[in-house]
């Protein structure tokens, strides 16, 4: 992948880790929490395991290393999700997974494209994003004001915690 800079692909795996473990867990809580049908808690499920997984990441990364923060938060929804959904686990449920290829087929096709264009357009490339996206994964969570340090940053940076942890844990 060409954002990643080390060129090493086994850094890739703690990310995918995390990724399993908080989109199962996500799924595994809307099986519980929720009725819905299987074609929507394919799509809900990751949802809520990435908001819950950002949301405590954040709060974590207060008290731990920003690495720590996010693979713990992805262990805590991934743990929950087991606790609390493994036995509303049914057979149907599973092939419903098996199921789903052409949508998850659908939605790596989607990342793919949207990926390509970002690389030609670059208009995330900002000095705001970047700058900010490289304090939290350094560890300065909330981040100050890119600009002064000594000043607060006083606006969201929740859409920046993915960047930041494809920093910390994929290198």
């Amino acid at each position: 992948m060409y954002w990643f800079l080390n060129g090493r692909p086994e850094s890739l795996v703690p990310l995918l880790l995390s990724g399993l473990l908080w989109a199962g867990g996500g799924w595994l809580l809307s099986l519980a929490l929720f009725r819905l049908s299987s074609a929507e808690r394919i799509a809900v499920g990751p949802a809520i395991g990435m908001a819950l997984h950002l949301a405590l990441a954040n709060l974590l990364a207060r008290l731990l290393p920003t690495a720590a923060a996010f693979a713990v938060s992805a262990v805590v929804v991934g743990g929950s999700g087991v606790v609390l959904g493994w036995r509303h686990v049914r057979r149907p449920d599973l092939k419903s997974l098996l199921r789903a290829w052409p949508q998850l087929l659908a939605w790596l096709l989607m990342a793919l494209v949207i990926t390509q264009v970002g690389r030609g357009v670059a208009i995330l490339d900002d000095r705001k994003n970047l700058s900010l996206v490289s304090l939290l994964a350094q560890g300065n969570v909330p981040p100050p004001f890119y600009m002064d340090g000594a000043v607060p940053f006083k606006y969201h940076y929740g859409g920046l915690l993915p960047g930041a942890e494809m920093m910390a844990l994929g290198g």
